[in-house]
This record gives C-alpha cells, structure tokens and sequence, in this order.
C-alpha cells in the first residue's frame, strides 16, 4: 500500500493505523512478518472504510492471535485487528440471555458470564484464546459442541460493502468450518443464545473442559491445536504413534505434552513452523496413510 493509501486510512478510520508493524506481537505463536498497514478499527463503519479497500489490495482479519500462523517477510495490503470491537449487551429472560457481540470480544469474556449468571453452552471455550469472530470463521469446538449450536444471526459487512444480517441456516457449518472461510464477507457482530442452568452444572461442565486442557503444553508460545482430527481418531495420536514428539526445526518444536502442538522455544520463525508442519504430515502420511489436514490458518506474504 502507498502512502495516499495509508493517508487515505488515517483520515477515514476512527481507529488506529500503523505502518510496518511487527505482526509476531498480534499472535500467540509469536512468529510472522511485518504488516504494511495494521488497522485497528473501533465501530462497524470502520469496517465498511476496510472493505472497500478489497478491490484494491488484501484485506486480512486478526483476531486474538490463536490458531493462525503469518509467514515471515512483508505482508502486503492491510492487517485488521479486531481488538477494540469489544460491544458486549445482554437481554435476559427467565430461561435464557441474548447476547450480541461484537468480533472483537474475547470468548474468556462469554465463558465468564456463563460461569458468573448461570447460562450455559459455552464451556467447551474455556482456555481457548480466540475471539468471536474468529470463533464463528473456524466453527470453534470441543468434544462434539460448536459455536454454531448457540448462534441466532450474524451481521456483517459484505462484499458490496453494505451490512447484512444473517440467520444461522444462512451459512454453513461443519467441523472446524464455516462458509465464512470463502464468502467475502467481514464478521460484524452475531447474536448467541445461551439458556440458563444451575451454577453447579456449569461450574461442574468447565471444570470437565479445563481438565481436558490440561494435558495441553503451558509455558510457551503455541497456536493452537494444528491439524484437524480426522474421523475416527485424533491428530494428536497418530503424530504421537508416528514418533513426532519433540520433532524440531530450527526454534519450533513439537511438543512432548501433546503431539497437536508445535511450541516456539523462543526464536521460530515461520518458516521453522510451516517446515516442521509439512515434515510431521509427511511422516504420518508415508506412516499410516492419513493425510492431515491443517486447523490452523495461514497469511501468506504473498496473497
């Protein structure tokens, strides 16, 4: 992006525009290059201003940083990170709470309104550390429960650049999917439904997702869980079977607590992970006939 473009944004955006900025500091992995423009937008018409720059050069979303690895080098057009998009209201009724969010929000934040008022469906989001758009893009799950289950409609900006509401059967939705991943469309908004439960059951449910997560590595930078399981059994296992654990290239290594993790140690780059990543499916592949396929998203420097 020039610098008319750049200026052009600054004068537009209500939020905040930086040039060349480090996007490794944006993700939980810790690796990646740097952003011609990152935007940080604060209101849906912020969003709007982005969208109709899609023509003229990419436009790519950051959540929470989670489950996403960047590749090294420059990473051209414009970098949006929905932190300040942080709306959060609640109607309550008696047997449930309508929440509408904004993308921006963190799911720790919807996992502690659960746990504090009583209204269930998202333990299984416990520990993650994504955000709701980022959550309705990838389906975000555990043990059979999906963002999806609680959803009522979603507003975005579409790719006129007009807002749309959407209902849920709108989309569709698979394991670790959403229709979201092809249409150019960018999440506003959504409405969840969540219906109201004894504490004890929630406390007990997330307590059930936390101990889940416990055999997940602590103490360094990872992304995430990075291959999807295939049907009939985990990722996890087979790169476990395989000998994966504490296969390593360059600063990124496998983890020895689960084998669905790849840890920076400190200094990976990208292009130690994505190395690391082709290496681990090649052996499971060539091992088992499994081809595993990838949970994570990618930003490439050269979309």
């Amino acid at each position: 992006m020039n610098q008319r473009g750049v200026t052009f944004l600054e004068k537009e955006v209500a939020g905040q525009v930086k040039s060349s900025f480090p996007l490794s500091s944006l993700t939980t992995l810790g690796v990646g290059g740097i952003a011609e423009v990152c935007v940080w937008p604060s209101c849906v018409r912020d969003l709007i201003t982005l969208s109709s720059l899609k023509e003229e050069s990419p436009v790519r979303i950051i959540g929470g940083g989670s489950n996403l690895i960047i590749h090294d080098g420059i990473i051209g057009g414009v970098v949006v990170c929905t932190k300040y998009l942080s709306s959060f209201s609640v109607i309550r009724e008696t047997d449930k709470a309508l929440i509408t969010v904004e993308a921006g929000v963190p799911l720790a934040q919807l996992v502690n309104f659960g746990l504090k008022y009583g209204f269930a469906g998202l333990e299984f989001a416990v520990g993650i550390p994504g955000t709701l758009g980022g959550a309705l893009i990838g389906n975000a799950g555990a043990q059979g429960e999906a963002i999806s289950d609680l959803l009522q409609w979603v507003e975005v900006v579409d790719e006129h650049h007009q807002i749309r509401r959407l209902d849920k059967n709108d989309i569709s939705w698979g394991y670790r999917y959403s229709q979201f991943k092809e249409l150019h469309h960018t999440i506003a908004s959504c409405c969840l439904i969540m219906e109201a439960v004894p504490l004890t059951i929630i406390r007990a449910r997330t307590d059930e997702f936390l101990k889940m997560r416990s055999a997940q590595p602590h103490g360094y930078k990872s992304a995430g869980c990075i291959f999807k399981n295939p049907e009939g059994t985990s990722a996890g296992k087979l790169l476990d079977q395989c000998g994966c654990k504490g296969l390593k290239v360059g600063g990124a290594v496998v983890s020895e607590a689960h084998a669905n993790f790849i840890l920076n140690t400190g200094d990976a780059t990208a292009t130690d992970v994505l190395a690391l990543i082709e290496k681990c499916r090649k052996i499971v592949f060539e091992e088992t006939g499994y081809l595993l396929e990838l949970e994570v998203q990618l930003f490439s420097s050269l979309e």
